[in-house]
């Protein structure tokens, strides 16, 4: 059964909502105007839908035609806008004609605005066939197109003659579409309602979805009937909107769509806004809850001077402020007007998933998380797809530091990178540069990949680094590459120098070092002219990372031969460009499944039943410690009643052995974990910072010839914690502190940043009590 809304707008109308409306719009349409010429304005995704039902509803007398636009954002420009208005001109339209907005936001906004202005004004009829359409911009009479400065820059307040929502059109939107219009609803809530807020989760029902529509209408026009003109109340319809435009017109209106900019703008806003005090405590968490719960983004990778910006071309930038819609709780809303230096400060606020001091109470983790990509594959399938020739899309993509890191690297050496959602496509290198400077800032894998490429291609490059990777070790490409055609000039520290190019032939390194350099030494001697050897000599440890290696290279085309030695690499080898999923981060997966055997109740998603990753292995300690994994459709879960002690090589898996510490102290017995040597010489001193982290938390833990030996107490205790800038740590002190007895304050916790940057936000969407300290 249809719903009429009344509009009290200055020229009045009604929303009318129900199923099966399309086949009844002339019946809405006739007492709009005693027209005789329709143009119904489409899309071409929602015209083979829906055009021929609006069609045939008009009887014969009524000459009905039909003018079609690309769908997507990118259609709402002005060169449709005159097209549009052109065809209306051609058919003789005249001031009593009627134009039909027959599709999603885009559709409506430019039929709004060509109706607004053709003959200075003509009716139009607004039929909106997405959810976001229907419970937002089909409902207020904004009209706009977008220019390049911006989105939505130049437009007008045109109401319509009436609007016809059929919810039946809905059935057929993508799941993506339909969390857009989800996204709207959210900020109804969050504004204006918190009943609202709280219904959003039944949505999928059938007799829900047809009550929050209403609802969301009621809202608007209550709102919009108050300030029709968006001098006052009116602003708080635009929460998030600032920030998402930013976003929108950042990445070409390609990268996020309208709901998606959205979503990260409230969540932006209110992180900064709860940090800032004007927003109540837990608002954040709440919202970002409900977000992710429609996989709606709730971060992006702008700078804040790139936001900015982009800001300051906002249309709701005034008199040299910016009105931001804040909310102080979930259903109230206020507009706080900042200027430059005030926004500079909030934008310092950002990222409250981030804390730089956190205090933790123990929690019960509970519900499902989806891990990043493995941070190992992406540097790989990055390097690899910047050296083919042509555009290579890598899927399931997630930036960090480390990732963001290798991508402005890649990007001075020549290739090019497009973000879009969770696919970056990358173009490769065509024409290399003479010389480069690279800043590494603190990535390990992107410094010691990219020296024997640059080197490859003949590139006088020098490499710089931040904090500790200025310190960490290069001998041996300084050995490997003067040997082999490269000048290299380096004094132990940061910035490495070389010059020449690299030349074929035996390649010697010690099995004891990192296994970073034998991967950079594979991506490079492929694009050589002869074939060469990589003479591997024992012990070889961390072998699993170069089986990544080769796997990557393999899906881009690279031959390597493995031999008894180590690999036969054939020279004048060409990159391939190919579509790349990257599986989800098993060395991340192991503090929640950690987490798991010490009590919690979290299911990790999108995980392979194999998977070339060597920190798979955490599933097998976890086995023999006692617990029980289950993987089942991509899903892990862990459980274990008891926990005993265990025995793990670390050479293989140093990623894995502060959690593994961590895990050893609740387990039954004497735990060991060998061969650890190496792990001294990552972010921080990994096994000083381990034994700091266990003891300090009551923990027994000791370190002798490479081996870690823990005590297992069967508990830890709060303490306050540093977390030496590593991010293993820090992740290891948050899970340890949800299993504790007492309070635990972390320092220094951002530095999550550099691997899992919304691993805080995670930990609070699972229960986690953390909150951010202000210590200056």
């Amino acid at each position: 059964m249809a719903e009429t809304i009344p509009i009290q707008t200055n020229h009045p109308y009604q929303v009318v909502v129900g199923q099966g409306l399309l086949e009844k719009t002339y019946e809405t349409a006739r007492p709009i105007t005693d027209f005789r010429t329709v143009v119904i304005v489409s899309d071409d995704n929602v015209a083979p839908l829906y055009l021929q039902a609006v069609r045939d509803s008009f009887p014969e007398t009524i000459r009905v035609e039909s003018f079609l636009i690309p769908h997507g954002e990118q259609s709402k420009n002005a060169q449709n806008l005159f097209k549009l208005m052109d065809f209306c001109a051609g058919l003789s339209m005249t001031r009593t004609d009627l134009l039909v907005a027959l599709g999603g936001g885009v559709v409506g906004d430019l039929t709004g605005f060509a109706a607004s202005i053709y003959l200075r004004g003509i009716p139009y009829l607004q039929i909106p066939t997405t959810l976001l359409a229907q419970v937002d911009s089909s409902v207020g009479g904004k009209t706009a197109i977008d220019i390049p400065a911006g989105k939505n820059l130049v437009g007008t307040f045109y109401q319509p003659a009436a609007v016809l929502c059929d919810t039946g059109s809905l059935s057929t939107l993508t799941p993506e579409i339909f969390h857009d219009g989800v996204a709207e609803i959210i900020k109804y809530g969050c504004i204006y309602d918190e009943a609202l807020f709280e219904q959003i989760p039944d949505i999928r029902r059938p007799e829900t979805l047809a009550a929050i529509i209403k609802r969301c209408i009621e809202i608007k026009a209550e709102v919009v009937c108050q300030d029709e003109f968006d001098k006052g109340l009116r602003m708080i319809l635009n929460f998030g909107h600032t920030i998402g435009h930013a976003i929108e017109k950042y990445y070409h209106y390609a990268g996020y769509t309208h709901g998606q900019g959205v979503a990260i703008g409230m969540a932006f806003l209110t992180g900064i806004s709860e940090r800032a005090g004007y927003t109540k405590p837990g608002t954040t968490l709440r919202l970002l809850t409900l977000l992710r719960s429609f996989d709606l983004p709730i971060s992006c990778g702008l700078s804040n001077e790139t936001l900015e910006e982009i800001c300051a071309l906002d249309k709701k930038n005034l008199n040299g402020g910016l009105n931001l819609i804040l909310i102080s709780k979930i259903g109230t809303a206020f507009v706080h007007k900042v200027n430059q230096q005030e926004f500079q400060y909030l934008l310092t606020l950002r990222e409250p998933g981030l804390p730089e001091h956190a205090a933790f109470s123990p929690s019960h983790l509970k519900g499902t998380v989806t891990i990043p990509p493995s941070k190992s594959l992406l540097h790989r399938a990055l390097i690899c797809a910047a050296l083919a020739r042509g555009t290579s899309s890598i899927h399931h993509f997630g930036l960090s530091e480390d990732i963001t890191a290798t991508m402005d690297c890649l990007t001075k050496l020549g290739a090019s990178f497009k973000i879009k959602g969770d696919t970056v496509l990358v173009n490769g290198i065509a024409t290399p540069p003479d010389a480069v400077n690279l800043q590494c800032e603190e990535s390990g894998s992107t410094l010691r990949f990219l020296i024997p490429v640059a080197g490859a291609f003949g590139i006088n490059a020098v490499f710089h680094g931040k904090n500790r990777l200025v310190e960490r070790p290069l001998a041996i490409y300084q050995t490997v590459l003067s040997e082999h055609g490269v000048k290299v000039d380096y004094n132990g520290n940061l910035p490495f120098q070389i010059a020449g190019t690299l030349r074929p032939g035996i390649y010697r390194v010690n099995g004891n070092v990192s296994s970073q350099f034998i991967t950079g030494l594979l991506f490079a001697l492929p694009l050589l002219e002869e074939t060469s050897r990589i003479e591997v000599l024992p012990p070889f440890e961390s072998k699993s990372y170069v089986d990544i290696t080769l796997h990557v290279l393999s899906q881009f085309g690279i031959r390597i031969e493995q031999t008894e030695s180590g690999y036969l690499i054939p020279g004048g080898q060409q990159y391939r460009c190919c579509e790349y999923t990257a599986e989800s981060d098993y060395s991340q997966a192991a503090f929640f499944l950690v987490a798991d055997a010490l009590g919690a109740d979290v299911a990790l998603e999108s995980f392979p039943e194999t998977s070339v990753q060597g920190d798979r292995e955490i599933l097998s300690i976890l086995k023999r410690a006692g617990a029980e994994v289950k993987s089942q459709d991509g899903v892990l879960t862990c459980r274990a009643e008891a926990l005993t002690a265990f025995e793990a090589d670390g050479a293989d898996i140093p990623d894995l052995v502060p959690i593994l510490a961590v895990l050893a102290c609740f387990c039954k017995g004497t735990s060991h974990i060998t061969h650890t040597e190496r792990l001294k010489l990552k972010e921080s001193d990994r096994i000083a910072s381990t034994l700091d982290l266990i003891r300090k938390m009551g923990g027994i833990a000791s370190y002798q010839d490479g081996t870690i030996t823990i005590e297992g107490v069967g508990t830890l205790s709060g303490a306050e914690l540093e977390s030496f800038n590593d991010h293993r740590i820090a992740m290891c002190a948050a899970v340890a502190a949800s299993a504790a007895t007492g309070s635990t304050i972390l320092h220094h916790a951002d530095c999550v940043k550099k691997s899992y940057p919304a691993f805080f936000d995670h930990y609070r969407q699972l229960g986690g009590c953390c909150h951010v300290l202000d210590l200056e």
